[in-house]
């Protein structure tokens, strides 16, 4: 996207705020149309699973809404609905840990059974701490800078940068044992 088109863009999402704000819903349902498929994909990453990834869009749109208000637009809306995304996310795999005694932690020595190439990785990905799964994420599958992430994730660029390297050195260590190399 070039500087023009991100200028229009945030002047476009300025005004979507700023109607949403003064109660316009279907305004509101644009920044969903635009948004929900991102944070939809991202979800479902991260948590494994699409009803919850579902449950993480509706949360995540609610809890926009609620905050829109207090947005200052510093950063960009993509990046502001990411970072709720994230944290929604968060909150929901510590809920899923605490119900269930913690079964990505009973994974880790457990071999996965290979589907296909993508299924492997798949699984290899969620066995990788939450915050490095996000930055992970982020960075290799959804396209973000890491400055982006930073943003997003509320850390500073070099953990981001640190969070990705090791991801792929754990990912690539996970991925070797699980073919017996």
């Amino acid at each position: 996207m070039t500087g023009e088109q991100q200028k229009l863009l945030h002047n476009l999402e300025s005004e979507w705020i700023r109607q949403t704000i003064n109660g316009d819903t279907h305004t509101f349902e644009k920044i969903y149309r635009k948004y929900a498929k991102t944070v939809y994909g991202f979800a479902l990453r991260m948590v494994n699973n699409s009803k919850d990834a579902e449950d993480v869009v509706q949360m995540t749109f609610v809890k926009l809404y609620k905050a829109l208000p207090g947005f200052r637009e510093a950063s960009k809306l993509s990046t502001y609905i990411l970072s709720i995304s994230r944290n929604v996310c968060i909150d929901l795999l510590n809920k899923r840990k605490k119900e269930s005694n913690s079964p990505l932690e009973n994974m880790k020595n457990e071999p996965v059974t290979v589907i296909e190439d993508v299924s492997e990785l798949n699984q290899a990905v969620q066995r990788l701490p939450e915050r490095m799964r996000a930055c992970f994420i982020l960075f290799a599958v959804e396209g973000y800078s890491q400055n982006e992430i930073a943003g997003i994730m509320d850390i500073n660029a070099g953990t981001v940068k640190a969070m990705i390297f090791q991801a792929r050195q754990k990912l690539r260590t996970i991925l070797e044992l699980e073919e017996g190399y």
